[in-house]
């Protein structure tokens, strides 16, 4: 991650901030941290890491697109979109990656917020065209027309150039306002990653389990019938219960809704030729980044992509098997169903202890006991009287609970009770 150190001095990077003539609206005391992208960079990483915090306040759902869809809504619709602070809150943060193709947004801010901290991750233009195109437009449009369209083209120039956005919000409010970071350190070590980051917003460090799990993959759905219901109810879910929609697609229900298998994208020789049609465009962008960051990118130049897709075309044949999982390397501790009774002792006697810890924050509780009390409301989403299916929803509320409890509860808290468990249980005498 690039903590401003890697910035130039002169030129580009000016040292004073901007002095803007017209109020600023949102002048709360906490400070606030705006995400501003560009997509398929990390953004849902780090939104993740923060939503789970509990010294942030982020707004309740990623991407509210206030500054560049909603600024006619105004700036009471904005502070309703974030969670309430509380004693504890040290930041507030609104994490919207579509920021960064709106030219606009960098004077909203500007005119709104006193003093932000705007976050920028740096990613290689042609990596992330590739997976923009591969998790929202291979299902529609062949790969070829990211060269022959000019609409699908200019669409792919668009969310790949960054360099005069970058130039504009350095010029606006100064180096010192400035976070960047880097998408390689995300895919190197991502618990160092979200320590750095932690420690550069003033945060005590909490890394929940999911930091080392890549989010907002390209992976397939379970079924094309959960597609099509996650597609339907989705928006839904998102607006009645964000945490209910986190826990689902990036928290510890996402294994029920996505398959460990990734979307199979076009093939290497496909790739290289969509890419080689941006060629000119993001090669020039790339040397402005360079410039303008005093920083050598050669690796995310054309020749160092192609030369990373080329050894996908010819597979050997062991490459080319299935992959499967094996076993053998597991501890037999962990694998063995004689193991189970103690495991969900030790993690059933770590919960009840959490659930008296008054360090747990009150939207962990709050959360949960609000799906729990789906059990005592008259309303039942599958009706009793179907057989076998009827009980379905009843039985899956008490889990459901105890995840969402667990996930937005810190895990250095978590990690304290399960020791101390496992402490007093070696302590007894035998």
């Amino acid at each position: 991650m690039w903590l401003i150190g890697g910035l130039r001095r002169s030129g580009l990077w000016g040292e004073a901030m901007l002095e803007v003539s017209s109020p600023q609206v949102v002048a709360r005391d906490v400070p606030m941290l705006i995400g501003l992208g560009p997509i398929r960079s990390g953004t849902t990483w780090v939104h993740e890491l923060l939503f789970g915090h509990s010294q942030v306040a982020t707004t309740r759902l990623k991407e509210v697109n206030f500054f560049n869809r909603h600024f006619d809504q105004g700036v009471s619709w904005y502070e309703e979109q974030f969670r309430p602070c509380t004693r504890a809150t040290r930041l507030r943060a609104d994490i919207s990656p579509f920021y960064m193709m709106d030219p606009t947004v960098c004077d909203r801010i500007a005119r709104t917020v006193r003093n932000p901290l705007l976050m920028i991750n740096l990613r290689s233009p042609y990596e992330r065209v590739l997976s923009w195109y591969q998790k929202y437009r291979q299902d529609d449009h062949p790969i070829g027309r990211l060269a022959s369209d000019p609409q699908i083209r200019a669409e792919a120039l668009e969310i790949g150039l960054t360099a005069s956005m970058l130039e504009q919000y350095g010029d606006r409010f100064g180096r010192s306002r400035l976070i960047l970071v880097d998408y390689a350190d995300l895919k190197d070590d991502p618990v160092r990653l979200a320590e750095r980051l932690q420690l550069r917003l003033s945060l005590d460090i909490e890394t929940p389990p999911s930091v080392t799990r890549e989010v907002n993959a390209s992976v397939r759905y379970r079924s094309a019938a959960l597609r099509r219901l996650a597609h339907m109810g989705g928006p839904a879910v998102r607006t009645l219960s964000p945490n209910l929609f986190y826990a689902m697609k990036f928290g510890p229900l996402h294994d029920l809704v996505f398959a460990k298998q990734r979307i199979v994208g076009p093939s290497a020789e496909q790739k290289i030729d969509a890419i080689g049609g941006l060629r000119a465009a993001f090669e020039a962008d790339i040397s402005r980044l360079e410039d303008a960051l005093d920083r050598d990118l050669t690796s995310w130049r054309y020749q160092a992509q192609v030369a990373a897709l080329e050894p996908a075309q010819a597979p050997s044949a062991a490459a080319a098997a299935p992959v499967r999982v094996s076993t053998a390397a597991v501890p037999p501790k962990s694998r063995g169903l004689a193991g189970i009774p103690a495991r969900v002792t030790l993690e059933a006697r770590a919960l009840w202890s959490l659930a008296w810890d008054p360090k747990v924050p009150l939207r962990a509780r709050a959360a949960s006991l609000a799906v729990a009390s789906y059990l005592i409301m008259p309303i039942d989403l599958i009706p009793n009287r179907i057989p076998l299916f009827g009980h379905l929803d009843e039985a899956a509320t008490i889990p459901l609970a105890i995840a969402l409890f667990l996930w937005l509860s810190p895990t250095t808290l978590i990690r304290h009770h399960r020791e101390g468990v496992r402490q007093s249980k070696a302590q007894i005498p035998a």
